[in-house]
């Protein structure tokens, strides 16, 4: 039996006005890579990535889907969740729902049960200009940035799609954390892909959508049909669509001049140096557009 710890949990809601069946059942089959200790039931998962706890738990009764999330990377693991079951909403032609975030005056934080918000009226009231809003249970005007810190709105189009060896799975993962951490949209098959997908189709759709190629280059790769498969077909879009960037990132010992004789041209980043590494992140979260230059 698995003990949740309560504390210092960042908890969001789904909650319905039909919930179609099948939500939780089809999430944990795209997530069950992600499964901590093989901790689930029949409505409800625990997952466990970059050192950080989420459960989730459908109440069908209730119309409603709650996320308790506990560790290191909250927003990146609400990120990879509220991407998924936008996917599956997408799927089952966008039911009704709201997506609710909790108050946190000082009776709800003390709460089990706390007031939750629309995330919509949130966003819409401080459009308007409104600082506060007012807790229906305590009668306390909270902070509407308060309450919106630490929440995002609905993930957008992934912006970098990152193609590489399976072999290098357990890094990639990590680079995969890092990037959302810093509120950078990812795509990458562990999220996109699922038994029964149209698996050409989805990753052709995935480079089409992306404007950033995070090619993972290692020994593994350079051996990868599918990895080589997804830079060619990149390159042809890129030469199509010069917004279209893309930035080779070297995992291991390979040398440029390992690497595919049309990569030579472009500045290398090595996951292994950390300052470079830091700079690559910075520079795919910043607004500008993606240049990786040549020194």
């Amino acid at each position: 039996h698995f003990e949740w710890d309560p504390r210092d949990n960042l908890r969001f809601e789904y909650r319905y006005e039909f919930m179609p069946a099948g939500i939780i059942t089809r999430f944990i089959v795209r997530q069950h890579m992600r499964i901590h200790e093989h901790t689930l039931w029949k409505n409800g998962v625990v997952l466990h990535f970059e050192e950080t706890l989420a459960q989730v738990a459908a109440e069908p009764l209730n119309r409603r889907i709650n996320l308790r999330i506990v560790g290191r990377n909250k927003l990146g693991m609400l990120t990879l969740i509220r991407h998924e079951i936008d996917y599956i909403h997408e799927t089952l032609n966008h039911p009704e729902v709201d997506e609710m975030i909790p108050c946190i005056c000082r009776d709800c934080q003390a709460a089990e049960t706390p007031y939750f918000y629309r995330f919509t009226k949130l966003q819409k009231f401080k459009d308007k200009g409104k600082r506060t809003v007012t807790c229906d249970e305590s009668v306390e005007d909270v902070s509407i940035d308060d309450l919106l810190q630490g929440f995002i709105p609905s993930p957008q189009d992934p912006q970098v799609f990152i193609s590489y060896s399976s072999k290098d799975l357990s890094i990639v993962e990590g680079i995969a954390g890092d990037l959302n951490e810093k509120g950078i949209p990812v795509w990458w098959d562990q999220q996109e892909l699922y038994g029964g997908c149209d698996v050409q189709g989805t990753i052709e759709r995935g480079l089409q959508t992306c404007g950033c190629l995070l090619l993972c280059l290692s020994r593994n790769q350079l051996e990868s049909g599918w990895s080589r498969a997804e830079f060619s077909a990149f390159l042809d879009l890129a030469i199509q669509d010069q917004r279209k960037t893309l930035i080779p990132l070297i995992l291991d010992d390979l040398t440029e001049q390992d690497t595919p004789l049309l990569l030579r041209s472009k500045k290398h980043v090595r996951y292994t140096n950390q300052d470079e590494y830091q700079k690559l992140l910075h520079m795919l979260s910043s607004p500008r557009k993606h240049t990786v230059r040549k020194r």
